[in-house]
């Protein structure tokens, strides 16, 4: 655990597109599946640790569920960087 806070863990960064590992997150939630909205006009691939981006996205989309009705994951890309916004309507 204190390697991966320190960012020494053993998985290595690769280059990713995002779409495809933001999909896998998401098909783990099977009927909650409804409750997840998914907008993305273009997709982008860049530097990460993938296991590591499906263990952070997972934690803020059961946060977004636990407390709202409803989340919604906006992938935007702009020129010199990617956004990933994570919604809920909760308090």
């Amino acid at each position: 655990y204190l390697d991966f806070v320190r960012g020494d863990g053993n998985e290595p960064v690769a280059r990713e597109p995002l779409l495809p590992l933001i999909r896998s997150v998401l098909d783990r939630y099977g009927r909650d599946q409804s409750r997840l909205t998914l907008t993305a006009e273009q997709d982008a691939s860049v530097s990460l640790r993938p296991r590591a981006f499906h263990r952070v996205l997972s934690n803020l989309i059961d946060n977004a569920l636990r407390h709202g009705k409803h989340c919604e994951i906006r992938l935007e890309i702009l020129p010199s960087f990617v956004t990933l916004l994570i919604d809920d309507a909760g308090p």
